[in-house]
């Protein structure tokens, strides 16, 4: 039997592997920065979009503000 015994001090990480941290990884987290924040632009994008579309289509208002459902407007069209 070759290698230390099960139990002893240099068993007990034989099968981990290597967690070191490479320069590669500052360029993979940057990647990761600008992709989460591309995202997140995006989704603030296609949030405001839909309020416009939903205002547009059922209130007939074209300023995208949001409206509470059953806040009463005037020209609102009653559905």
């Amino acid at each position: 039997m070759s290698g230390p015994r099960k139990g002893t001090a240099g068993h007990r990480g034989a099968h981990l592997g290597d967690f070191a941290v490479q320069p590669r990884m500052l360029v993979i987290c940057g990647w990761a920065l600008l992709v989460g924040g591309a995202g997140a632009v995006a989704a603030l994008a296609l949030s405001r979009l839909i309020g416009l579309v939903t205002n547009a289509v059922f209130c007939r208002d074209p300023r995208g503000d949001p409206t509470a459902a059953g806040q009463d407007r005037p020209d609102a069209v009653p559905t």
